[in-house]
């Protein structure tokens, strides 16, 4: 008889702000859905990532996920800080991790 092994790996995510979160995954082409204290996002692939109480939990073989998802959450932050505070914010040509700030008096 065949046995199935689903094996599944949580990760961390202390203080993490769900309208940031929702924002993060949503500029990932990520859908999701809230249900209380449960945040569910769906990728394209249909690969599920749960997030309750600070703590991520998805299938071992799409860790990759949360790389993705912490990168677009620090961008999300960074975005709503520049906004709060008078900053353009835009991609730098040829250089996938860096940001350029700009703000005009």
């Amino acid at each position: 008889m065949p046995c199935y092994l689903e094996q599944r790996v949580s990760v961390q995510l202390n203080m993490a702000d769900f309208p940031l979160l929702i924002a993060a995954g949503t500029s990932l082409g990520w859908e999701h859905t809230l249900n209380g204290e449960v945040l569910v996002f769906t990728t394209q692939q249909n690969q599920r990532i749960s997030i309750t109480k600070g703590q991520a939990t998805l299938e071992q073989r799409h860790e990759a996920l949360i790389t993705e998802l912490k990168q677009a959450y620090a961008k999300t932050i960074i975005q709503t800080a520049a906004e709060q505070f008078g900053w353009t914010l835009e991609r730098v040509e040829g250089a996938a991790q860096e940001l350029l700030l700009t703000r005009f008096s």
